[in-house]
């Protein structure tokens, strides 16, 4: 990892805090002076991101760092995924937390909690998890599975022929996930151009494999672990 990207990571990761200090102040809000100074020094995170991203750019890819405002798009969309990271992190904390209180209670009051039943296409075990057959079957039906993770939401609907609602959902999803199936999504549209700027966001190298071949593997993946 060279500098310039450890400096791109460190702004991202301290733009992100300070957005939540900002958003959270605690029972009693800032005083406006101490606001005022928060945004400044936002302000200063967000301009040496850019920068960083811009040495980075250099490094890595000078012909897109020659384009105007793609450094400060880079950097506008890495903090985004971090941001998004950060709520995520936040949720599964908040989740453990209500899960162990609705455990205590089911253990206090003796309640025998039954077992949800078993789809088709699904496998009981420890953490129920939906198989490649599982999901390619589910398109036979008019409808998604309900509770697709969006990821895997997308690459239904593309798989039912649906390129714009597939797109849409995945202009939504945050993090790896969704750049890896916007990449897909680009690369089956024929933009090559903007299926590439999806593929590196997504940290992997640009697919030459069938196209549904690239769609087994991207399901395959998120089945995998989220499922």
């Amino acid at each position: 990892m060279s500098n310039w990207e450890d400096d791109v990571n460190r702004h991202s990761a301290e733009l992100v805090r300070l957005t939540f200090r900002a958003a959270d102040q605690g029972p009693e809000p800032l005083p406006e002076d101490e606001v005022a100074q928060l945004g400044r020094v936002i302000a200063l995170e967000r301009q040496l991101l850019i920068d960083a991203m811009s040495e980075l750019l250099q490094e890595d890819d000078p012909d897109a760092a020659a384009n105007p405002g793609v450094a400060e798009f880079d950097a506008g969309f890495l903090y985004g995924l971090a941001f998004a990271r950060a709520l995520d992190d936040a949720k599964m904390a908040l989740d453990r937390v209500q899960r162990g209180r609705v455990l205590k209670l089911v253990k206090g009051n003796d309640i025998t909690v039954a077992a949800a039943p078993v789809s088709p296409g699904v496998e009981p075990g420890p953490t129920t998890a939906m198989t490649l057959d599982g999901f390619k079957a589910s398109l036979d039906g008019a409808s998604p599975p309900p509770g697709l993770p969006p990821a895997l939401l997308a690459l239904w609907h593309d798989a039912k022929g649906d390129w714009d609602a597939a797109h849409g959902v995945a202009q939504d999803v945050g993090g790896e996930d969704g750049a890896w199936v916007h990449a897909y999504l680009h690369r089956k549209e024929g933009d090559a151009g903007n299926a590439g700027y999806w593929y590196r966001h997504a940290g992997r190298p640009h697919s030459r494999a069938p196209l549904p071949d690239e769609w087994d593997e991207i399901a395959s993946a998120l089945l995998e672990r989220d499922g």
